[in-house]
């Protein structure tokens, strides 16, 4: 990889963008519009606010009722918080349950940290977290997509590559990914 990214890890990485998108993203999801006045819609809902609010405990139980309920972007938000520790003690392996969930709900960056998770954390499995990886990447998250080109670079859980990896790398900086587009710079010379 070339300079910078040579010193991320995919961790860095997330860790960075985890609470951007725990405190800023709305989850453009069409089950949140459509069933906006259900509880767990609504529980979601108050739990982004009382995150907003830095009241972690109440945001932390209302993710999970929102989870519970079946609100996929409870399940990650709740996820986040297991996995760094908020309102709780920290632990990765239990997050990856939210994570899965998240995913399966077809919120990308659920898919994102649970390919993340698979990769870094024992148990690991470098094959189901290229997987998870790509599935973020088919549902539009450029960083997804910029880590499954990654693992395909290295040979990591999959294939060494470098023609997929450069697929990847393409649709990621088609989104304004900068990793993406800096991994393709040498490439277009």
């Amino acid at each position: 990889m070339s300079g910078t990214s040579e010193m991320l890890t995919i961790r860095n990485i997330l860790s960075v963008s985890a609470l951007m998108v725990l405190m800023a993203q709305t989850f453009a999801h069409p089950a949140l519009a459509q069933n906006s006045s259900d509880y767990p819609a609504a529980a979601f809902a108050a739990g982004r606010k009382a995150f907003d609010e830095e009241r972690y405990p109440e945001a932390h139980r209302l993710f999970e009722e929102a989870c519970n309920g079946g609100q996929p972007g409870g399940c990650f938000n709740f996820g986040l918080m297991v996995d760094y520790g908020i309102a709780t003690s920290p632990d990765p392996l239990r997050a990856r349950t939210f994570y899965r969930l998240a995913c399966d709900g077809e919120i990308p960056s659920g898919c994102r940290y649970l390919g993340a998770r698979l990769r870094e954390n024992d148990p690991k499995d470098p094959e189901l977290a290229v997987y998870y990886l790509g599935s973020a990447c088919t549902l539009g998250d450029a960083e997804g997509c910029f880590l499954t080109g990654y693992l395909h670079r290295i040979g990591e859980g999959t294939a060494k590559d470098e023609g997929i990896a450069l697929d990847y790398f393409i649709q990621a900086c088609e989104q304004d990914y900068q990793l993406a587009c800096d991994e393709l710079k040498p490439k277009l010379r």
